[in-house]
């Protein structure tokens, strides 16, 4: 009796260390985002970079379908939301950087009906009720401590509608950082961690190299991960 009452309390003490570390690495991860984009000095190359080839390459092939409603999940500068907008989808773009869409809604004004932005976490409930037929994340999963990651799955996962795709952006350097040795494959590794994650919620339809653009420096080795939710 004594040592099952104490081995509940410590999975319970276990449990509220992981709830205060996953709390803390966000509120850093949100505390350096805001301040970053509330510099009129930041202006990082993905933040001005042309429409994405793979997205465009999709809308022309009718993965992602004309008129369908989207969701730009870590929208930033509002950049892709309102293309995407202009392109004639119904586009919701969220950030959890209070400056990201303070900017955003300064650059490319909301359009009722059309274009909107939300102070949001990725991590947690939305501020809004709609679904959406397809989700873009340009980088905002990869960019999650790993501890915050499972959080992500649950909440995004709510706001696709079954049958819809989530095409998240992953770059390699990153991936890298998952392997455990130099002869590990980063591509293979990634799928191996997004397939742990997203079962069963989502199925991998494909995972495509691609590059995120970057004038400056010609390009950074990534891929695009799309899912279908099930």
């Amino acid at each position: 009796m004594i040592t099952a009452l104490l081995n509940k309390f410590r999975k319970r003490n276990k449990q509220k260390l992981r709830e205060k570390k996953k709390n803390r690495k966000l509120e850093e991860k949100k505390a350096s985002w805001t301040s970053r984009w509330g510099s009129d000095e930041f202006n990082p190359f993905w933040a001005r970079e042309d429409f994405p080839d793979s997205i465009q390459e999709l809308i022309d092939d009718g993965s992602i379908p004309q008129g369908a409603s989207l969701v730009d999940i870590g929208c930033g500068s509002g950049y892709l939301s309102a293309m995407l907008s202009e392109q004639g989808f119904n586009v919701i773009g969220f950030d959890f950087a209070s400056t990201a869409i303070e900017r955003a809604r300064a650059a490319y004004p909301e359009i009722p009906g059309k274009l909107r932005y939300f102070i949001a976490d990725a991590t947690a409930s939305m501020p809004f009720q709609e679904t959406f037929r397809i989700g873009i994340d340009k980088g905002t999963f990869h960019m999650l401590p790993k501890i915050n990651r499972p959080d992500y799955v649950n909440s995004i996962s709510k706001i696709i509608e079954k049958g819809g795709l989530l095409l998240m952006f992953y770059a390699r350097h990153i991936a890298v950082k998952l392997c455990r040795s130099s002869g590990d494959e980063p591509g293979e590794i990634m799928k191996g961690h997004i397939l742990k994650l997203f079962t069963p919620l989502f199925a991998i339809e494909d995972i495509r190299p691609m590059t995120f653009k970057d004038t400056m420096e010609g390009g950074k080795a990534g891929f695009l991960i799309i899912l279908r939710r099930k």
